[in-house]
């Protein structure tokens, strides 16, 4: 089996308004990002795909949340780090 690392932008809200901005819909993302290199590319892929991203707010003390998914044979496995979900989220409620 080949080993590859691939690197993707992603995420439920982040697909959607992808596809809708592909359709041709006006998108604003609202959510929240770590000030490091995730949160950094993420942003830019969005701004690249035409949505406005002035909605997202960089949360300086927590990690960008992510999804490692592994394949093997006929499965995969789905480590999720949803760090600036559980830590940024609850500073600012």
């Amino acid at each position: 089996m080949e080993s590859i690392f691939q690197h993707f932008h992603s995420g439920k809200g982040a697909n959607q308004a992808v596809a809708a901005a592909r359709l041709g819909a006006n998108v604003n993302m609202i959510g929240m990002v770590g000030a490091d290199a995730f949160g950094d590319k993420l942003s830019k892929h969005l701004r690249k795909e035409g949505i406005n991203d002035s909605g997202i707010s960089i949360d300086n003390e927590a990690s960008t949340g992510i999804a490692n998914i592994i394949l093997s044979e006929n499965d995969n496995r789905i480590i999720v780090v949803p760090v600036v979900r559980i830590i940024g989220y609850h500073r600012i409620l």
